[in-house]
């Protein structure tokens, strides 16, 4: 399964109500790995080389039940319905998933960017509204060779 970022919208994979923004990890560069060497003795250190090792991902927004028509037991089990998609695409125990940004999302003039990431964690929070409605922020590791969007 895959998730997939449009703009505006978000990650209509299956279900609407489930709204989540690229909040870190999209630009800049991944985490490097590798050390220099510190002679005793001798000032400063002996530069080694770096390799691309990680890039950490962080989605934010929100899971709601849905439409506002409709009774509050029939959004509330909406609500239910959708933590269960959601839980079943952030389960930390799955291997790596694909992550599509598309066009026009976060200023991509054309095409769309793939990276393939697992889940780190995911913090909930306060389960609002007569319960269907809760914020979300996931954290997202990609290691791929190298992790970078492509």
């Amino acid at each position: 399964m895959e998730i997939s970022l449009t703009a505006g919208t978000f990650f209509a994979i299956l279900r609407p109500q489930i709204y989540l923004d690229v909040v870190q990890g999209f630009d800049g560069f991944a985490n490097v790995r590798g050390t220099d060497i510190v002679i005793p003795g001798r000032a400063g250190r002996t530069p080694l080389s770096r390799v691309a090792d990680q890039r950490l991902i962080e989605l934010s927004g929100y899971i709601h039940g849905g439409p506002d028509s409709d009774t509050l037991v029939a959004r509330q089990q909406d609500y239910r319905a959708n933590v269960v998609v959601f839980q079943g695409l952030f389960d930390p125990t799955d291997a790596a998933k694909a992550m599509i940004v598309n066009t026009p999302y976060l200023g991509l003039p054309s095409g769309s960017k793939t990276i393939y990431a697992r889940t780190l964690n995911v913090i909930w929070g306060i389960v609002e509204g007569g319960g269907i409605f809760c914020r979300v922020s996931v954290m997202l590791e990609a290691v791929g060779n190298p992790p970078d969007w492509v």
